[in-house]
């Protein structure tokens, strides 16, 4: 029994007369036909399953693949390239036909959209189709339904999606469909590269079960062989001693979560910043490497490359079919936002050095070319452009050398405020702790259009002096309050575990000139006097206890703080608290606490923290409120600065220490006991913003 089909032909139905004048039966039960190549490939589908017979004009030929892989979508494109160029073919069109008269409608579904697919790929990969354009001529109405990779509504991948990151695929080299080994693929199916060059996943080895799949001498040969120099395991640690690859020299991390489920906000967090950091490719296993590795990898594509949750979900099933089960979809769903967002930070850190290399670059005397070269040779594809070394090159020859904002590098907006949105968001997420003022000041934008743009448009608002997004997902509201819940189970099982804990974070702000405004002759004032920001840029280090300041420095102008740069800053941050805090010290048992940054949670530094037996706090993301440098000190502190900077940096240095000199102790304790009810409060609202 054949499914009803009340899909009309794509083309004009004079068209597929034509096309078919050779055999006129052929439009009978025809009901969509697409033109890939003009007048040499065309797509049919047809109601009924049936024999179509090759004519001396026409050349038809199916290709099914149920499920469809990675594998299946290089083979197709070759065959079709192969098919292009074979004598046999010059002279006749190329018709790829697929059979729709399936007993089960969900199956009919299946083989529609997976040859869709299939020539979709060829569309994008070999005629540089753009994804939207070639949707909407293979879209199928069939139920309304393009979903490639089944599921109910609220997990089913649409065609969409899977076009668009064949797109991302073939634009970020992560496939060459021309020279795809289809023989290594399938030959190597439980170890699979998800990005060349970056992230492999493979099934858990077993010690006990030596085999080819899972022998764990064949892994370490073929990572030293690839470049692999790190292996995450995500499941138990019992079915093989991790020895094994650190006695090769091949980093090992355990960041396990139960088979079937979603990682913690740790976990998570701790993935991808050994995924953005760490030279080298990374393998990563659960059990079988799919659900639990599968999970792990979409996050890092949805963070790096700015994937959708559904676009990378599609592209993992494509390299391993039955990766990532429902719920772990979901997951990817509710923290597509905030992996943008993490996304977006890293991006502009990146930014920040290649803008400090390019003024090196430019000082040193190079040239627009050589500089080009140099940051292709260190940053590869996520380097400057030509085009935008030559506005920074523009800027510095015009005397302007500051670094702190971009230029405007995008291709003309629609309209102004497009472009201040843009401007406003790249500041904040440079410095969440700029002002409206400062934000203002570095954009020419107003004050009060500035709020507009936070507020009404990025849907940001100000919590403890810091830029937050104004609503928390129901994840980051889980990991605040796993946060307070951990530190509160602390301090219930040890009273004195605040006297314990050493926290800190990094400040910036601007030292300010006196500036004499003369204002109109109608005016009944003459003139008056106010701030305005100077070029003197201050960044302070300072650390804290409840008995006061125990470490504090300045950063050195135009010095980044990187994982480098911070490690030196542990290292003397270790020295003042043997000097001043010589009963911690003694006692080897004191925590650090600080916020989620790159720096801050580099591999370099977090094997610093268990090489010295410091005991890092993992603070969750978007909480300032509950941060005492974010709540208390910092707020203090430009308080008490406000309107006493200069514009020499060894003053505005000189007059913070003075206030920090002039912060007592008994403060510092109030501070530690307002983070305590903070914590509480937290958990009591299920991890609301305490304001």
């Amino acid at each position: 029994m054949s499914t009803e089909i009340n899909e009309k032909p794509t083309m004009p139905i004079n068209k597929a007369y034509r096309l078919f004048r050779s055999n006129p039966s052929e439009v009978l039960d025809l009901c969509k036909l697409v033109e890939i190549v003009v007048g040499r490939v065309y797509f049919a589908a047809y109601s009924k399953h049936r024999r179509h017979p090759d004519t001396t004009e026409l050349h038809f030929f199916s290709f099914d693949r149920i499920p469809l892989d990675l594998g299946g979508l290089a083979e197709y494109v070759q065959c079709l390239n192969g098919k292009m160029f074979d004598h046999r073919y010059h002279s006749k069109t190329l018709v790829h036909y697929c059979g729709l008269g399936a007993i089960d409608s969900n199956l009919c579904r299946d083989y529609y959209n997976n040859a869709a697919l299939l020539v979709g790929t060829y569309a994008i990969s070999v005629k540089q189709m753009k994804p939207l354009i070639i949707y909407e001529l293979l879209k199928s109405t069939i139920d309304q339904n393009n979903s490639v990779f089944g599921g109910d509504k609220t997990t089913c991948i649409d065609l969409y999606d899977c076009l668009n990151v064949i797109y991302k695929a073939v634009k970020y080299k992560f496939v060459d469909f021309n020279t795809f080994s289809c023989q290594e693929y399938y030959r190597s199916r439980d170890l699979t590269w998800i990005v060349p060059d970056k992230f492999i996943a493979f099934r858990g080895p077993i010690e006990k079960y030596p085999g080819q799949r899972n022998d764990l001498q064949y892994y370490v040969k073929y990572f030293q062989n690839n470049n692999v120099r790190t292996v995450i395991r995500l499941n138990s640690p019992t079915d093989y001693n991790s020895s094994w690859f650190s006695n090769s020299n091949i980093e090992h991390v355990d960041l396990y979560f139960k088979d079937g489920s979603t990682p913690s906000n740790v976990v998570l967090q701790t993935f991808l910043n050994i995924s953005e950091r760490h030279d080298g490719a990374i393998a990563v296993h659960c059990k079988a490497g799919l659900g639990r590795t599968g999970t792990m990898i979409a996050a890092y594509l949805i963070q790096h490359y700015r994937m959708t949750a559904h676009e990378s979900v599609a592209w993992m099933r494509m390299c391993r079919p039955g990766s990532i089960a429902g719920s772990q979809q979901s997951f990817l769903v509710d923290n597509e936002l905030m992996l943008w967002e993490k996304g977006d930070e890293f991006r502009i850190v990146d930014s920040h050095e290649q803008r400090v290399a390019v003024k090196f670059c430019f000082l040193l005397g190079k040239d627009t070319a050589e500089t080009v070269n140099l940051l292709k040779t260190a940053y590869k594809d996520d380097a400057f452009g030509k085009t935008q070394v030559h506005e920074w090159f523009t800027r510095f020859k015009n005397g302007e050398l500051s670094i702190d904002h971009l230029p405007d590098l995008s291709r003309p907006s629609t309209s102004q405020h497009d472009k201040h949105v843009e401007q406003i968001r790249v500041l904040v997420y440079e410095d969440r702790r700029r002002t409206i003022q400062e934000l203002s000041e570095l954009s020419g934008i107003i004050c009060n259009s500035v709020q507009r743009i936070l507020t009404e448009v990025l849907l940001l608002n100000y919590i403890a002096e810091k830029c937050v997004p104004q609503l928390l997902t129901v994840l980051q509201k889980e990991n605040r309050t796993q946060f307070c819940s951990m530190l509160k189970d602390h301090f219930q099982s040890d009273p004195n575990f605040f006297s314990k804990i050493i926290t800190g974070d990094e400040l910036w702000y601007y030292g300010y000139n006196p500036e004499i405004n003369h204002q109109s002759s109608k005016s009944k004032h003459v003139n008056f006097t106010r701030q305005i920001k100077s070029d003197v840029k201050i960044i302070l280090i300072c650390f804290f206890d409840v008995k006061g300041i125990v470490h504090s420095e300045f950063v050195p102008q135009y010095q980044i703080v990187n994982q480098v740069f911070y490690l030196e800053i542990l290292e003397r941050l270790r020295n003042s608290v043997r000097d001043k805090r010589p009963n911690l010290w003694q006692s080897g048992e004191w925590f650090f606490h600080h916020d989620n940054a790159s720096a801050h949670t580099a591999i370099s530094v977090r094997q610093f923290y268990t090489k010295n037996y410091m005991i890092p706090l993992s603070h969750p993301p978007f909480s300032p409120d509950l941060a005492p440098c974010d709540f208390f000190l910092f707020p203090r502190m430009k308080r008490y600065l406000k309107g006493k900077h200069s514009v020499e940096v060894n003053e505005v240095e000189q007059k913070t220490l003075e206030v920090l000199k002039d912060i007592k102790e008994n403060e510092f304790q109030r501070c530690f006991e307002q983070w305590e009810m903070r914590l509480e409060e937290c958990i009591n609202s299920n991890g609301e913003y305490i304001l």
